[in-house]
């Protein structure tokens, strides 16, 4: 009879939970505007998915700002009046431990939990397969948000920007041994195949929705691989893997004009340059003026264009976003500002104190 009564009890329990978990909102828990509080709706809304080099650093609630930024922080600094990224604060339901349970009661859940805007679905460590499976499924997320408000995101733009985990950092080893090894080639396609899918979800339900697929960056260009990867053979075979990547996107995006390609890889190659014909570190200094000299190197500081953890520093991220505004408005003429030299110096300066 105690059994009974304990198991019956369990049943409403979880019964209860169930309800709960289907009425809440998947952005489960205490939501604090910060620097990118809701000023209008005329703005043009940001959504984005990926990995760590898009998740927001987890300081710009502080005060006073002192970085590190990522790009979305800084567009969220010069232009919050005409980007919106959603409101900054922390969410997505805490123990990971119950998401198949989440799952299986239909609950409309967000994870892992964050600080960071509410349109930003990037997550640390995320490859290419979390954009639509397993508990994060980042693209059915932001698509849930842009049903909710079909008309703004008609104007929207969503960002793509994802594949590190699966073919750089510690891939590299594997892609410098040949020209294309079969399992590499298995990833690049399945990539493809989940941004491809990533897109037609969002088309289903926002066909005006612009879209920004970024291209793979070369890790070899970090310090932590001068060391580990050094002849040209070797960097052969990395740029013919990365550029199987990028030609992918391409082909994605010369099928629809509401999709943009971002060349990274060009990007960065436009103001630190590369190796050598040899495959050494062959560098340039970038020179921001009063003193400011920014090196492909790894510090925590302004003058280091990588953190000591491997991702894009500040001045990295605000050069970044300035390329991010100029491709968006030559693309598709959305009278967002543009990031000016100037302005961004001026940004980066106001700044310098930090780099001690």
């Amino acid at each position: 009879m105690r059994r009974a009564v304990l198991a019956g009890l369990g049943i409403v329990i979880i019964g209860l939970l169930g309800i709960f978990l289907l009425a809440v909102d998947y952005d489960w828990g205490p939501i604090s505007d910060g620097p990118s509080a809701q000023i209008g709706n005329s703005r043009v809304p940001i959504g984005i998915l990926g990995d760590s080099n898009s998740a927001s650093y987890p300081v710009f609630d502080e005060a006073p700002l002192r970085g590190p930024f990522q790009w979305p922080q800084i567009l969220a600094m010069l232009r919050g009046s005409q980007i919106d990224l959603g409101a900054w604060g922390k969410r997505g339901f805490p123990w990971t431990s119950i998401y198949p349970l989440l799952d299986k009661l239909g609950a409309r859940w967000r994870s892992p939990r964050k600080t960071d805007f509410k349109y930003n679905f990037a997550q640390w460590g995320a490859g290419c397969s979390e954009l639509t499976t397993g508990p994060w499924r980042q693209a059915q997320k932001l698509v849930e948000l842009i049903k909710q408000s079909p008309d703004r995101w008609r104007e929207g733009v969503v960002v793509i920007h994802i594949g590190g985990k699966d073919l750089s950092d510690d891939a590299l080893d594997a892609l410098k041994l040949s020209p294309m090894p079969q399992a590499a080639a298995a990833r690049i396609a399945a990539c493809i195949n989940q941004i491809g899918t990533t897109i037609s979800m969002v088309r289903v339900n926002s066909p005006e929705t612009k879209i920004v697929l970024v291209g793979m960056f070369d890790d070899a260009n970090w310090s932590a691989f001068f060391e580990r990867i050094k002849s040209p053979e070797e960097l052969a075979n990395i740029t013919k893997a990365l550029d199987r990547f990028d030609i992918g996107l391409k082909m994605l995006a010369d099928s629809d004009p509401q999709i943009a390609f971002f060349d990274e890889r060009g990007w960065f190659f436009s103001y630190w340059g590369g190796r050598d014909a040899n495959g050494r570190p062959d560098y340039r200094i970038l020179d921001l003026g009063d003193g400011l000299l920014v090196r492909n190197t790894d510090c925590d500081r302004l003058d280091c264009a990588v953190l000591l953890n491997g991702h894009a520093g500040t001045v990295w991220n605000f050069l970044w976003a300035q390329a991010f505004v100029k491709l968006i408005n030559d693309r598709w003429h959305l009278h967002i500002d543009p990031l000016s030299d100037a302005e961004v110096r001026r940004a980066i300066h106001s700044l310098k104190a930090d780099t001690g």
